[in-house]
């Protein structure tokens, strides 16, 4: 839970900053589709990199409540992963369904081309027009598309 709340309170600070792509700590892309976008944060104060998909079509089926998510606070607008955390770094580097009482789907950045690339703070996804995948340096991470989501 402490990690999806560093990502809700990091991604709420981006999104009242107004960074965009002039920010070399964090950003956002979308895939060709604009169904999914995504922030990306490459972390401080000790976190790990981390990286939010949201999609607007909703997470297909729909997801369980995840522990310890507040039943005030929403869940299931998307995936997030945190990179492998590095030596007195904190994050679990596993994939999940997002908690949180926002979304990045308001963010603006760059498409991700089909068949394209991203790469940042030990986080890959690449976009196909079969869906969005992401993983981390030790291969956890997570598959999003409108007719279904996986996490590994």
């Amino acid at each position: 839970m402490r990690g999806t709340i560093v990502a809700v309170v990091a991604l709420a600070c981006l999104a009242a900053s107004g960074a965009g792509a002039a920010a070399a700590r964090h950003g956002a892309f979308h895939t060709p589709s604009g169904n999914i976008v995504c922030a990306w944060d490459l972390g401080d104060a000790g976190y790990a990199p981390y990286i939010r998909c949201d999609i607007r079509s909703g997470l297909r089926p729909a997801p369980a409540r995840p522990r310890g998510c507040p039943h005030d606070i929403d869940f299931g607008q998307g995936l997030q992963l945190s990179a492998v955390p590095k030596r007195n770094e904190r994050g679990s580097g596993t994939a999940s369904v997002v908690c949180a009482g926002d979304t990045v789907l308001g963010e603006r950045g760059p498409p991700l081309a089909y068949g394209s690339r991203f790469s940042r703070g030990g986080i890959t996804c690449v976009s196909r027009a079969t869906g969005l995948t992401c993983r981390n340096e030790a291969g956890r991470g997570f598959f999003l598309s409108r007719e279904r989501w996986t996490v590994s």
